[in-house]
């Protein structure tokens, strides 16, 4: 992960199988998620991660013991993290708010619409859980 994280404004590993980016550049952000999945790919047995990519709010705190700011939560981290398990293996899929700031930008990238079991949106919510219900609408980033 330290050879893509250029410019990012936090990186995380957590629980030994996922990581966190956060970075102001939609572009620069799903490159750095094709980067990842290509390099992981190239492992023993090529295995597939699914990438989930949000535009919102993150929320950071600083670690008591130094100055480096972490990861505490916000809307970005949370519909991530409801989005991936629905995510294709070997795909990256991103919500309605990151399609929109990725199109803002010049890329090369494109977005295709993921028809969902309700029509056009997914309800992310944790299953058995008591939040409440979150719909996304989601699209696969293609180059």
């Amino acid at each position: 992960m330290k050879k893509w994280r250029q410019g990012a404004a936090i990186t995380e590993t957590r629980d030994g199988d996922s990581l966190v980016i956060v970075h102001d550049d939609p572009v620069a952000l799903a490159q750095m998620a094709r980067q990842i999945m290509d390099d992981v790919y190239q492992a023993p047995g090529q295995p597939r991660l699914r990438m989930a990519l949000h535009y919102g709010e993150v929320q950071t705190r600083e670690r008591p013991e130094d100055p480096v700011a972490v990861i505490a939560g916000g809307d970005a981290i949370l519909c991530t993290a409801r989005v991936e398990p629905h995510v294709e293996p070997g795909q990256i899929w991103a919500t309605e708010e990151f399609r929109q700031e990725l199109s803002r930008k010049p890329s090369l990238w494109r977005t295709t619409p993921v028809p969902g079991p309700s029509g056009d949106r997914f309800n992310v919510k944790k299953e058995g859980g008591t939040e409440p219900d979150l719909w996304v609408r989601l699209y696969r980033l293609e180059l």
